[in-house]
């Protein structure tokens, strides 16, 4: 019965990780403009801007404010991983918790930190390639990738697509590309 216990409470403690993970995704999302341009990989399906209107003129943004989306996003992100993280080494390091539970745990701990290594690397390799800066979120059933670009080519997102796809083994289906211009 303990047993039991114990094993609900772990995936409880998983299942509350990752939809908070899953609400301030959905919440970051929520709160960017829809780009203007840019093009999804996910589905097949590709996006493409039409160019500038005529005449029409975009608000000014305070210097500085650029960087802001791309800066907040991984600090929140760090935030939510390291509390998730806490919470995994916790079920780890107590001695109560039954070995089945602590291995689960300690799988997860282990995951979450791959996650974390594969996106900062996704990020400086995608800066490599010539983009201001970049932001990625790994999940278990997609990998969405934010580049600095006022557009992008198709060129652009197969290069993308393709070093997602060869770091983290995903298929292309799974992964979902935009540009944000600041």
């Amino acid at each position: 019965m303990a047993l039991l216990l114990r094993r609900e409470w772990l995936w409880l403690v998983v299942c509350l990780i990752f939809v908070s993970l899953i609400v301030f995704y959905s919440i970051k999302l929520a709160q960017q403009p829809p780009p203007e341009t840019g093009e999804e990989l996910a589905g097949g399906e590709e996006v493409e801007g039409e160019g500038e209107e005529g005449g029409e003129e975009e608000p000014v943004q305070p210097k500085g404010a650029e960087a802001d989306f791309f800066i907040e996003y991984r600090l929140e992100r760090e935030r939510v991983r390291g509390q998730q993280m806490d919470m995994l080494r916790e079920i780890v390091h107590n001695p109560n918790t039954d070995p089945e539970s602590r291995r689960e745990a300690h799988d997860l701990l282990l995951q979450v930190s791959q996650s974390l290594e594969r996106e900062m690397e996704l990020e400086g390799l995608i800066k490599a390639k010539g983009f201001r800066d970049a932001v990625v979120f790994i999940n278990r059933e997609q990998v969405h990738v934010v580049v600095k670009a006022e557009d992008l080519t198709k060129s652009q997102v197969a290069q993308l697509g393709d070093l997602v796809q060869g770091l983290c083994g995903v298929p292309l289906e799974a992964i979902v590309i935009d540009s944000r211009p600041r």
